[in-house]
């Protein structure tokens, strides 16, 4: 293996399974933090001696199952901090450990050696353990083990006491070995004595006691695995030697009735505590028990365990389960039974944890077989049915009723749904704080059947996508609430549970959390909310800021389980690298920059209005359309007018106009001018509008003046919103389609032009012309006005032109 290039800060480096042959020098080499090294699985043959000087500060090494043909002193000699070592499993055929090894392993606590070819085990194997402060010891040899030196253990008593000392051999050919063993080991004190695969072939059938000597051994735990035994081995663990065991473990065997048998029978007027039978298969003997050898009394136990059995039929020879008075601790795990027999509920009233995790009970045959009375399980505390076939939980409540002191409900990978009723609640024993329905497919009705008197709650993976406020409202010490692995689409807001501690919410299928969702949560300081799809925006960022301020709020996860799902460009980004701007989620600022640029805008406005005059303007518009409005409420021929017309002239064509015009005008007609008839004291606007409003026609005399005139061209505009064309009655056709073509009468320039009967001088054709013109223009006019005076019942009989 070269050198690997990796971050200098790495403290744990596995590079188990990959086929590597060799350590070469510097293979280690910019790693000087590493403290634990995984080479497991391997196929190393070799070692440089000067690998390890690149990690002085290692602690834990592994090369179990490589290729090592000799242990590797002179690279391990570098390690002076080392304290767990693995070298099993390797082709060395000796034990044997060098002397320069002694500094290495003066702190060593664990040490597993030997392997597959160590045959034999000398007396100087392993004597350069005596300076070290090992704990944990294993040795194991290969299925041919044949040769034993005296001594050879001897070493492991200046150990004592060891926490764990394992026996990996095979006594198979050479079942002197043992007992010669344990003669070496008298004395010394272990925890847990693990003897694995002592006869691992064939079961021992011959004289010799290969226990000899254990009862020397002061041992509190024995696990027995992997071995074919016989009821003549049995016999040699004599019950001297169970006496002083509080645990014995069974594991990986395969036993008879009459095995079981005197296993029980011989650990009766012991001190043990705990049996555990592990995946044992037991097979019925020739000679089975029968019904008068019954055990009689009672066990020592508190804990029994039973775990992946087969044939568990075995377990009914005896049916007076009388002998389980004293259990404590119950567990059968993996048995693949349906049902318990009533007589062992009726024995085991002392019971405080049931276990009954992965078989196959049923809703009839589980409460069937529990046989439930008052009398019954009144101490239990704890009961787990994970990975059955429950599927009542409103059943499972009122049996929990009749226990009393039962404080923790494990329930989790049955079948359970919900309500059988919803239309009721479920009735649960007031003393339960924890319930555990995880991976159950769970529907909404489900808080109808909870207990409020939970402290701890875990609804994981259970397909929930609502949650039932109600129920966390009414749960005042609920403390720990799991909901990770469901399809909770929104957290609802208003949230409360006044207890709560940790809330798990992990891989749901919500996007968003808004800023005060957990207010009514004031205890909540542990929040996993990682795994979801999230949305990107102000909202999520304003509650990230307000959990990652509040110091007591730890949110596990972050930041690396907290993405964004939308918007599409941001999915897949880390939402501690979400940086929105100010601008766009502090509503502050843009509430000021919005009144402030509204401010400017109308500041601005005021401003131009004040000088274009737009004001005025929109004074006048309005007048305009006040006037539209009025006269679409009234015809011109139902309204009564003050003047026949209004003229409009300059000021500087004045003169004219009093002198000539006005007195052809007004000698049968109402005539209003400016000058003369304007309302004093009113703006001239309102006095324009109302002269108009009040005139029947508006006539304008036009000059250069008059174009030039700001006033004029005002009235101007104002009269052409009156549609003169479409104002004149259709009978007067002749002045109608005359306006169409021309829209004013030019003024002749001769003098007395309407005189021109008593003025005899001569007029040019031209000037003729207009009189015939004039003549007709003011024909028509004063027809037309009389038309308008019949109308209004003011008729002039005499009108002159």
């Amino acid at each position: 293996m070269g050198e690997i290039n990796l971050p200098t800060n790495v403290t744990f480096l596995d590079l188990s399974s990959n086929l590597l042959r060799q350590l070469v020098a510097g293979a280690l080499h910019g790693l000087p933090h590493l403290l634990n090294l995984d080479l497991h699985y391997n196929l190393i043959e070799q070692i440089h001696h000067q690998v390890f000087l690149d990690v002085p500060n290692l602690h834990v090494l592994d090369l179990f199952h490589n290729n090592l043909q000799t242990v590797p002193a002179a690279a391990l000699a570098t390690l002076q901090n080392l304290v767990s070592l693995n070298l099993s499993d390797n082709l060395y055929t000796t034990a044997y450990i060098q002397t320069e090894l002694e500094r290495t392993l003066h702190r060593l606590d664990s040490l597993w050696l030997g392997g597959p070819h160590v045959l034999k085990l000398n007396s100087q194997d392993l004597v350069s353990l005596k300076a070290t402060a090992i704990v944990e010891f294993a040795i194991k040899t290969g299925p041919g083990f044949s040769w034993y030196d005296d001594g050879a253990m001897t070493p492991l008593i200046s150990l004592s006491p060891l926490e764990s000392l394992t026996l990996d051999m095979d006594f198979g050919t050479c079942p002197e070995c043992l007992p010669r063993i344990l003669q070496d080991l008298s004395g010394i004190t272990i925890g847990t004595l693990k003897m694995r695969k002592t006869f691992a072939i064939r079961p021992y059938l011959g004289p010799l006691d290969v226990f000899a000597g254990l009862h020397k051994v002061q041992l509190s735990s024995l696990i027995l695995y992997r071995g074919k035994y016989t009821d003549r081995l049995w016999n040699s663990l004599e019950t001297v030697v169970l006496i002083q065991l509080s645990s014995l473990i069974l594991y990986r065997g395969k036993y008879t009735d009459r095995l079981v048998h005197q296993v029980l029978q011989n650990i009766q007027n012991t001190s043990l505590e705990t049996l555990e039978l592990s995946k044992i298969d037991f097979a019925f003997s020739e000679n089975s028990i029968t019904n008068s050898t019954w055990l009689t009394g009672d066990l020592p136990l508190k804990t029994l365990i039973f775990r992946d059995i087969s044939n568990p039929d075995v377990l009914r020879y005896n049916t007076r389960f009388d002998w389980y008075n004293n259990l404590d601790v119950l567990v059968i795990n993996n048995v693949n039974f349906n049902i318990i027999p009533c007589d062992a509920w009726h024995y085991t009233y002392q019971l405080s944890k049931v276990d009954l995790s992965g078989n196959r009970l049923q809703d009839e045959m589980f409460y069937k077989g529990m046989c439930i009375n008052h009398r019954n399980l009144t101490k239990l505390k704890t009961i787990v049915i994970e990975n059955n076939e429950l599927t009542s939980l409103e059943i499972m409540a009122k049996f929990s009723t009749q226990w009393n002191s039962l404080e923790t409900v494990v329930l989790s990978h049955n079948r359970f749904s919900g309500m059988v009723n919803g239309h009721r609640k479920c009735e649960w024993s007031q003393s339960i704080t924890h319930i555990d329905l995880q991976s159950n497919p769970l529907s909404r009705d489900v808080f109808k059947c909870l207990p409020t008197t939970l402290r701890y709650l875990d609804l994981s993976h259970s397909g929930l996508e609502y949650l039932d406020l109600s129920y966390f409202k009414a749960a005042t010490k609920l403390e720990h609430l799991f909901l990770s692995g469901n399809k909770i689409k929104f957290l609802p807001s208003g949230w409360q549970a006044p207890s709560l501690l940790q809330l798990a919410v992990d891989d749901n299928a919500f996007g968003l959390i808004n800023p005060g969702t957990f207010k009514e949560m004031p205890h909540l300081r542990s929040l996993q909310a990682g795994g979801n799809p999230y949305h990107c925006n102000c909202d999520m960022w304003a509650f990230l800021q307000e959990v990652i301020t509040r110091s007591e709020i730890k949110l596990l996860g972050w930041p690396h389980n907290y993405t964004c799902y939308h918007p599409q460009p941001q999915r897949g980004t880390d939402l501690a690298k979400f940086r929105p701007g100010h601008l766009q989620c502090d509503i502050a600022i843009l509430v000021g920059i919005a009144v402030a640029i509204t401010a400017v805008i109308v500041v601005m406005l005021m401003a131009l209005c004040w000088k274009f005059d737009v004001p005025w303007y929109l004074r006048t518009m309005w007048n305009m359309l006040d006037s539209r409005r009025r006269k679409a409420r009234k015809n011109d021929v139902e309204r009564q007018f003050q003047y026949d017309a209004f003229i409009s002239y300059s000021n500087s064509d004045a003169s004219w106009v009093y002198d000539e015009l006005l007195p052809h005008l007004e000698t049968h007609h109402c005539i209003c001018v400016h000058e003369r008839d304007f309302m004093p004291g009113c703006w001239i606007i309102d006095n324009i509008m109302n002269s108009l409003e009040n005139s029947r026609k508006v006539l304008f005399v036009v000059s250069r003046s008059f174009v030039n005139s700001q006033w004029c061209n005002f009235e101007l505009y104002f009269a052409h919103q009156r549609s003169p064309g479409n104002s004149l009655p259709h009978r007067f056709c002749k002045l109608r389609k005359l306006l169409s073509r021309r829209t004013y009468l030019e003024w002749p320039t001769e003098k007395k032009l309407f005189n021109f009967k008593s003025d005899s001088s001569p007029l040019s054709d031209e000037a003729k012309n207009d009189i015939v013109l004039y003549r007709k223009i003011l024909l028509r006019l004063w027809k037309f006005a009389l038309h308008h005076k019949e109308s209004s019942g003011e008729i002039s009989r005499q009108v002159h032109v």
